[in-house]
């Protein structure tokens, strides 16, 4: 059988003519919309257009190049919510000691008792600098908290997980079921301390838990107190926080900002990590995911540059919407 070639009318022609011509603006205009300054307007259903985040400034490259730190997220918190800087901010890497922001808010959905006494067990043992805790211990469940925010104790970890959901495994699915309920699939936890490397995120998305953080009453309380004290026992113990920002509070407040709260975490793989909530006089707000810094200081020094150039470029930004805890402008 031989097959002839179609021919095709004027109309017919002129149609799919104008259809490609339909096509090539619709890739246009989408294209233009892609780029900074062109803003995307949340739809007044509940189908959202897809995130573009832009960065108002642009990062200054004297800033960027001075960074060390593999991933970082910053967003402006304050009366003009949106992205500042986002570097390998996508990457899912270990969070080590930062998960403990993570069961602090799994801790709260238990609606806990915090004059309640909890035994601690061997069970409850971690590898940690120093131990504080041991078996046959009593603790109220109100310093355990203390001790898991301030001291970031991992035995307090885990005995406040055991206490909560029966077992840290138990209390681990809770946390991977509170994750996945802000939309967040991609973050994974292992324990409820931090010490493994399972207990990954992107920068990005660990913003998202620390911001739904820092607006807890408690976990800011904790979170930005420099020292307090503990009753193990019949004993009392003075305990530190171990975020070195936050002991050097005064030193921030001469670059005119201050840190509303925040927590470090470090583990070989991890790296220096830290979340915060800064502000300055005028009231903005910055929040901050830094992940994987080389040091301790290098980690310091990367929070002194950033957040004072975040916290001077935020009265100038305009309003963005939020869709899914993420920002869209």
């Amino acid at each position: 059988m031989k097959y002839e070639p179609l021919s095709l009318s004027d109309s017919r022609v002129a149609l799919i003519v104008a259809l490609v011509a339909l096509a090539v603006l619709a890739n246009t205009l989408l294209f233009v919309g892609s780029f900074p300054g062109v803003r995307v307007t949340a739809a007044a259903t509940a189908t959202l257009p897809m995130q573009r985040d832009v960065y108002r400034p642009v990062v200054p490259g004297e800033v960027l190049a001075e960074v060390t730190a593999a991933n970082v997220y910053m967003s402006s918190e304050g009366s003009s919510p949106l992205p500042l800087m986002k570097y390998h901010a996508d990457e899912a890497v270990p969070l080590a000691s930062l998960t403990k922001i993570m069961t602090a808010l799994t801790v709260l959905t238990y609606g806990p008792v915090w004059d309640e006494s909890v035994t601690i067990t061997a069970e409850d043992r971690r590898p940690g600098a120093r131990q504080r805790l041991y078996p046959g211990d009593t603790v109220t469940v109100a310093d355990l908290w203390k001790l898991l925010l301030i001291a970031s104790d991992n035995d307090a970890a885990a005995a406040l997980a055991r206490h909560m959901a029966g077992s840290e495994q138990a209390f681990v699915d809770v946390m991977h079921t509170l994750a996945k309920s802000w939309s967040l699939p991609a973050v994974t936890f292992a324990d409820a301390s931090g010490l493994s490397d399972g207990n990954r995120a992107s920068a990005r998305d660990f913003a998202v838990i620390a911001r739904k953080a820092f607006v807890e009453e408690r976990i800011v309380t904790a979170a930005s107190v420099t020292d307090s004290t503990v009753l193990i026992g019949s004993k009392a113990e003075r305990i530190f926080n171990t975020d070195q920002i936050l002991q050097d509070k005064a030193e921030t407040s001469t670059y005119g900002w201050t840190l509303i709260a925040g927590k470090t975490g470090h583990t070989e793989e991890a790296g220096y990590n830290i979340a915060l909530l800064a502000t300055n006089i005028a009231g903005e707000e910055v929040l901050m995911v830094l992940l994987g810094g080389r040091t301790a200081a290098d980690r310091a020094q990367d929070v002194l540059r950033l957040v004072p150039w975040a916290l001077s470029t935020t009265a100038a930004l305009p309003t963005g919407e939020r869709y899914d805890e993420r920002l869209l402008y």
